[in-house]
């Protein structure tokens, strides 16, 4: 006998299969815009990426940054005000900036369920960190043994040498060869890329940062210490005259160009005075070295650069280049600045102070010329303002044609504690292309000494004896801002944030040093952050 099933059973499938459609078919509407909205929220964070990043170099020029960000995400396909879309540019402070693009999200099949409007958002932070640039706490840069106020002096000059100067003398841009101290023609050696006779454009000479912070409510002046041809540590000549003694310094111009508010982007900027410099050599100069010194303006030049009052409510930066103005064999020239408020308020020389002060800095490299006073003392020169926003990277301290007469080199925290390094040199006929850095008794030291090192240190090129271990060669010094470092007892210290280096001459001898720096942070300065 054959089963058959009941009547009212017949016919069910296309019914039940009817019903289930409906839901079946909201689940692929869904499915179908909800993909859609995750390729139209991945274009939108790229487009906020790049749109960040295309705003951050403009900072602290808010109006251009907002510009250009928005002009970038309309060339990835979000333009702001068009067919809906919002591109909202905010900055959390100077050096940061966020972009926040929203969109209504595209719909397809899921209108059938809803009809309400879903809009999507994603955004994009970066930052943008200015290159640290050699300074001091104070609003001078290079002042030899002297100081205004009461902080510690910088202990070193600023070092301009003569056109094709021989290298030993640590002037970086003075050596057009690399691996020779002359000009002559010399196609088998590498040419100096940093040479400073090369062209007078933004990449020529020496570029020093002067920047205002928005309490200077007056105007600066750039003052110049012995700015003119005058003899080492401004000494007086036994005849009392100047002109026509044969070892005057070297003959150094300068002049002023505008940032055009955007100081990481060097495409714009442009001179704004002509070249001035000064003969004067005050007949009445500093003793060197000084057991004391008051007077604030003996032996100061003004200059025609002046900057105005900042009234934007942002960092304002201009520059100063530097060129030797002639390419006579003179020797070489020293000279520092100083830069000074129509306020006549002192309180610049004093760390911490820089809401209401200029401050001055080069911005790569800087030659000095240093002294210490007392045979086998150290000597310790300011190197830079490294704050938190840092922290993580490493610091790529870059010396010059370092060590004449020096046992080792420590690189100092705001503490006074030497910091863990590891060295490179640009000499690999006598270096490795790395090493750690040398033990000083525990503490992390490079020996400058060859007769303290395991490794050789006598070339020569052409001549030219070089029995100092890093004489006319760039050595690095990488120092990791890692777990060494404590920022918050940092700026708990009253020292700031302000590393330094310091010199440790052999035994018998006064620390010297001609030497040219640089500093860099390893890693892009525009970067998302978010």
């Amino acid at each position: 006998m054959r089963f058959r099933p009941h009547a009212a059973e017949e016919g069910y499938v296309l019914p039940t299969t009817a019903l289930l459609m409906v839901p079946l078919m909201i689940f692929v509407a869904l499915a179908i815009d909800v993909g859609g909205w995750i390729v139209q929220a991945n274009r939108m964070q790229a487009a906020s990426d790049a749109a960040a990043l295309a705003g951050a170099p403009l900072l602290p020029d808010q109006t251009s940054a907002t510009r250009v960000a928005r002009e970038i995400a309309g060339l990835n396909g979000f333009e702001h005000g068009l067919d809906g879309v919002d591109v909202a540019v905010e900055f959390p402070d100077q050096v940061s900036i966020r972009v926040v693009i929203s969109d209504a999200g595209e719909r397809f099949f899921s209108q059938v369920v809803s009809d309400d409007t879903l809009t999507i958002a994603r955004y994009a932070d970066a930052a943008a960190l200015s290159p640290v640039g050699i300074g001091s706490p104070t609003n001078t840069l290079g002042f030899g043994p002297y100081a205004i106020g009461a902080l510690d002096p910088s202990n070193y000059w600023i070092l301009e040498n003569n056109d094709c100067q021989v290298g030993h003398y640590g002037d970086v841009k003075a050596a057009k060869y690399l691996a020779s101290p002359w000009c002559g023609d010399r196609p088998t050696l590498p040419e100096n890329p940093d040479w400073k006779r090369a062209t007078t454009g933004r990449d020529g000479g020496y570029f020093f940062r002067i920047e205002i912070p928005p309490g200077v409510n007056t105007t600066s002046r750039l003052m110049v210490f012995d700015p003119g041809r005058c003899p080492a540590y401004g000494r007086k000549p036994s005849d009392g005259h100047w002109n026509g003694r044969t070892d005057r310094g070297t003959f150094v111009e300068w002049r002023q160009w505008d940032t055009n508010a955007t100081p990481l982007i060097r495409t714009d900027d442009v001179p704004t005075t002509d070249w001035w410099s000064s003969d004067d050599c005050p007949e009445d100069l500093l003793p060197y070295p000084a057991s004391s010194w008051t007077d604030h303006t003996q032996g100061w030049t003004e200059t025609p650069f002046t900057f105005p009052p900042n009234t934007t409510g942002e960092v304002e930066t201009h520059l100063i280049q530097s060129m030797v103005g002639d390419s006579t064999r003179q020797g070489w020239n020293h000279y520092a600045f100083w830069v000074k408020t129509d306020s006549g308020a002192d309180g610049c020389s004093a760390i911490g102070a820089v809401d209401n002060c200029p401050t001055v800095s080069a911005e790569d490299w800087i030659p000095t010329r240093s002294s210490g006073d007392v045979a086998g003392d150290p000597m310790v020169l300011y190197l830079a303002e490294v704050g938190p926003e840092y922290a993580g990277q490493t610091m790529q301290v870059q010396l010059w044609d370092v060590g004449e007469s020096m046992d080792n080199i420590q690189v100092i925290d705001p503490l006074g504690r030497p910091m863990d390094f590891t060295w490179s040199s640009d000499d690999s006929r006598n270096h490795a292309p790395s090493n750690p850095s040398d033990s000083c008794s525990g503490d992390p030291c490079l020996y400058l000494d060859p007769t303290r090192s395991n490794y050789p240190a006598k070339v020569t090129y052409s001549g030219w004896g070089n029995h100092w271990r890093f004489n006319g060669r760039i050595v690095t010094l990488s120092v990791p801002l890692d777990s060494q470092v404590d920022f918050p007892a940092y700026a708990a210290s009253g020292q700031g944030y302000w590393f330094r280096i310091r010199f440790q001459p052999t035994p018998t001898r006064l620390a010297t040093e001609w030497a040219s720096f640089a500093l860099a942070m390893d890693g892009d300065p525009i970067r998302l952050t978010d």
